[in-house]
């Protein structure tokens, strides 16, 4: 009987089959490579609940990077805001966001990039962000990132934790990156041997080794990349509970719902009061010895002894040229909690921002404690900034970046 080949037999013989799926591999690995390149963060502020990791959407390296490239003009002094939900301006509103104060404090010679994200610490996500820029050629920046008032605490490690750790080690694989024998040293550390072993994930080596495949994979085939510039143009095809109802939409078509929240009530602080007041007296209670005298005088900064986790930490986490760029903003608590300290606990509190400023410097890098003389009226809780709050800390920082910015001699003129 003879045999008639129709087109479905010719199609799914050997060689075509084969050589479709290559052209087809090889056709998403091309167009990763060019949404990577390609910033589709337009009118960009700063990320959003349905633009980052908080609703598995995983932003790249290379997806930032042509933000920042596309944003910042080549003769402006670019200042990366990176941190968590207190420089990300959490509660303050589209509008009311402190990084547009920011900005219209420093002017056009300046340009602000707000790259902070709830919840991560000072190494994570915009300050690796700010390091790729800066291995760009883009040297005029600074960079500002944040953390609590705890002179005495680590900052955690190089790569940071489970929640964005994708994004440094994409970053590195990328090549993006800048030499650091210190940090390279410590990201050989055995996982139970690290900082945040007691994190969720962060003893899981096999989760780690995954990762680390993924981002070698990636940096040939821009997977993350492709499948990011997809569910941002067009849709989403995993569900994700805190989208609920509207996962599947495109990402772009969510707009920045964060709420302007008003001054915090005292109901809210009462609320809080259990938690927030022992928090502090512990802290309070443990650095006394370590800050104060016996007879209870503050011990100066410069005459602090001894070597803190942070310095190592600094230096370990941040390349040179960075520290160097690198300003800390510490942020005090609602004074509605320090009032509730006694006398001896307030000195010892006070004390925190100044030592944690020379320990810092130590390492080369700056700090600038935030919220001093505040009022109640200036927070929506006990450590995030109202709008008020936000535009004083814009108000405060924006000498001091032109300062800094007169330092590393990207102004000619002197500054007050």
């Amino acid at each position: 009987m003879p045999r008639f080949d129709g087109l479905l037999d010719r199609v799914i013989s050997p060689v075509p089959l084969l050589a479709g799926v290559v052209v087809g591999f090889a056709a998403c690995a091309w167009g990763g490579h060019t949404v990577g390149r390609t910033n589709i963060f337009r009118n960009f502020e700063r990320f959003t609940a349905e633009t980052d990791y908080r609703t598995n959407y995983q932003v790249g390296p290379n997806q930032v990077r042509a933000l920042m490239r596309e944003t910042a003009r080549p003769d402006q002094i670019v200042v990366v805001v990176g941190g968590n939900s207190v420089l990300l301006g959490s509660g303050q509103g589209p509008d009311g966001v402190w990084t547009r104060a920011l900005q219209a404090a420093l002017g056009d010679r300046y340009k602000v990039i707000n790259l902070a994200l709830p919840g991560l610490c000072p190494q994570e996500f915009g300050t690796v962000a700010a390091e790729m820029l800066y291995r760009d050629g883009h040297h005029r920046m600074l960079v500002v990132t944040n953390t609590w008032l705890t002179p005495a605490s680590p900052l955690g490690e190089p790569d940071g934790r489970p929640t964005t750790q994708w994004f440094f080690w994409d970053a590195y694989y990328h090549n993006r990156l800048l030499e650091s024998p210190e940090r390279e040293t410590r990201l050989t550390l055995p996982l139970d041997q690290r900082a945040d072993a007691s994190a969720p994930g962060a003893k899981d080596q096999n989760r780690r080794d995954e990762m680390e495949r993924q981002s070698q994979l990636d940096r040939w085939l821009n997977y993350r990349d492709l499948w990011n510039g997809f569910e941002y143009e067009y849709a989403v095809s995993v569900w994700c509970k805190p989208l609920a109802k509207t996962w599947y939409r495109a990402r772009k078509t969510y707009p920045d719902s964060d709420p302007m929240r008003p001054p915090a009530p005292m109901s809210l602080l009462e609320a809080l009061q259990p938690q927030v007041v022992p928090h502090l007296q512990s802290t309070a209670k443990a650095l006394r010895p370590i800050l104060r005298r016996p007879s209870g005088e503050a011990i100066p900064p410069s005459e602090l002894g001894g070597t803190f986790p942070a310095e190592s930490d600094l230096r370990n986490d941040f390349p040179a040229p960075m520290r160097e760029r690198l300003i800390v903003v510490a942020t005090r608590s609602h004074p509605h909690f320090i009032n509730l300290l006694t006398p001896d606990e307030r000195l010892t509190y006070d004390a925190m921002g100044p030592a944690m400023s020379a320990i810092y410097e130590r390492a080369g890098v700056s700090v600038v404690e935030v919220g001093r003389g505040y009022g109640g009226d200036e927070y929506y809780d006990h450590v995030h900034l109202s709008v008020a709050g936000g535009r004083r800390m814009a108000e405060e920082l924006a000498p001091i970046l032109r300062r800094k910015a007169a330092q590393l001699g990207y102004l000619e003129e002197a500054q007050p």
